[in-house]
């Protein structure tokens, strides 16, 4: 009880925030449901000043719960109000973009990925992930590689530390690209790798027949539309002996993830502000992925794809959660035109 008393300012902001949110919750849900059948139905669309304004007020509604955290913030803990200020500013701007096109809250998703991605460095079944690629890959000095959707340059960077390659990466993120470059040049590689900011269809286009010895995929499959183009242009510019080394997320939820990486690392690591802006970002891909702009195809479907486009799949195995629960399916490519 004495602590109680003592301690009763910094249990006031989280009673009002309980209070708030739950009295709030029903009214921010109507209010959202009348926004998104306004806009189907063009009665007052985002042209319409009405809709700008109705939209305001239901940002103000879901901005309630958190004004006592800010009002007495001397009793919350400096880390836990810039997660909570970056959350409510993310959350905003999702909520924006949504009633503009799909299209441009993917582009702003990318951005943001790009400044937050490498958050992940700190989490170890994403470093797991990245060995895994690096194991299958099986370089050899001399060897060519080409990263499709290379990020911020991880498995490019990992694969340079293991053997003298020359490699070569494509992303559609103008900050991921540019992550990549400054990571390049600050470990003197950017004499033998180069990234470029492009479509990754149109730039394997321009690419002459068997130009790679290994093309990986990390996580990018899921953020394409047209994954038997992909297919066809990668197997197109493969040596005859080359490989694909393929991993992407076939199932969602985290649970998995997280146990992996407190079976294997310490859990103060999950505080890297970072690393909680790429759980944040993940959470609205996989809310992207249930109105299509991102697919997240079965084991089954993926390698089907693979045999249409004229390849056979090899070293089928689970990660990004452990063999048995991971959340990402990880295998091999090869022609079958050798």
């Amino acid at each position: 009880m004495s602590w109680l008393l003592s301690s009763w300012k910094s249990i006031i902001p989280w009673i009002a925030f309980v209070f708030l949110y739950v009295a709030t919750f029903k009214l921010a849900w109507r209010k959202l449901a009348d926004l998104v059948v306004s806009n189907a139905t063009r009665r007052h669309g985002v042209i319409s000043w009405k809709f700008w304004w109705e939209f305001i007020y239901y940002r103000l509604i879901l901005l309630l719960p958190y004004l006592p955290l800010f009002v007495f913030r001397e009793h919350v803990p400096t880390t836990l109000l810039k997660v909570i200020f970056w959350w409510i500013v993310l959350v905003a701007a999702m909520g924006t973009l949504r009633f503009i096109g799909s299209d441009k809250i993917v582009k702003a998703l990318w951005w943001v990925y790009g400044y937050m991605y490498d958050g992940l460095l700190n989490f170890y079944p994403y470093r797991n992930l990245v060995q895994s690629v690096i194991q299958q890959l099986d370089l050899e000095n001399g060897m060519s590689l080409l990263e499709v959707g290379c990020g911020t340059g991880n498995v490019i960077i990992a694969a340079l530390n293991v053997n003298n390659i020359t490699a070569r990466g494509v992303d559609s993120s103008k900050s991921m690209i540019r992550q990549a470059n400054r990571k390049l040049r600050k470990i003197n590689k950017s004499d033998s790798a180069t990234v470029e900011y492009s479509d990754a269809y149109e730039f394997m286009k321009k690419i002459p027949t068997g130009s790679f010895d290994r093309i990986s995929m990390v996580n990018f499959l899921y953020a394409v539309p047209n994954r038997t183009d992909i297919w066809r242009e990668c197997l197109r510019i493969l040596k005859p002996e080359g490989r694909i080394v393929v991993t992407t997320s076939t199932d969602g939820g985290s649970k998995p993830i997280i146990q992996e990486h407190l079976h294997n690392a310490p859990w103060v690591q999950l505080l890297s502000l970072r690393l909680v802006g790429v759980v944040i970002i993940d959470y609205f891909i996989s809310e992207l992925a249930k109105a299509g702009p991102f697919d997240f195809p079965k084991q089954e479907i993926l390698l089907r794809e693979v045999e249409e486009a004229g390849g056979i799949s090899s070293k089928v195995s689970r990660v990004y959660g452990g063999s048995d629960a991971g959340v990402n399916i990880i295998f091999s490519v090869k022609s079958t035109q050798r």
